[in-house]
């Protein structure tokens, strides 16, 4: 048996609840305690319901953004490999064959680097 001290007001407005559920103050106490029992395990186990969620939220965004970071990756990759084969087609196609080289006189060092003022 537990006592408790409680104030006029709320003792009279328990005995009126009590009597209005035909219940004696004990048992209409008894059930306020279980209510609010069941209320706070709904409220613990909905924030860590929600937490839950959260971290899996959080660790699906992480993991997209993993995708994407690798799908970017891989789609760089295949650009590279894209224009290395232009370049390759590009430097093996027929019409470089028709192409002259530079002669030695206009890659010298003389020819490339000029002063200014030589060519205004």
């Amino acid at each position: 048996m537990i006592t408790i001290n409680l104030k006029p007001e709320i003792e009279d407005r328990i005995r009126e609840k009590a009597k209005s559920q035909d219940l004696s103050v004990e048992q209409y106490i008894e059930s306020l305690i279980e209510k609010v029992e069941k209320e706070i395990e709904t409220l613990i186990q909905g924030q860590a319901n929600s937490q839950d969620l959260l971290v899996k939220k959080y660790i699906e965004n992480l993991v997209e953004q993993q995708i994407i970071d690798a799908r970017d990756e891989r789609q760089s990759e295949l650009s590279l490999n894209q224009w290395e084969n232009k370049l390759f087609k590009f430097i093996n196609s027929p019409i470089n064959s028709q192409i002259s080289a530079l002669s030695d006189e206009a890659i010298s060092r003389e020819n490339i680097y000029t002063r200014e003022d030589e060519v205004l």
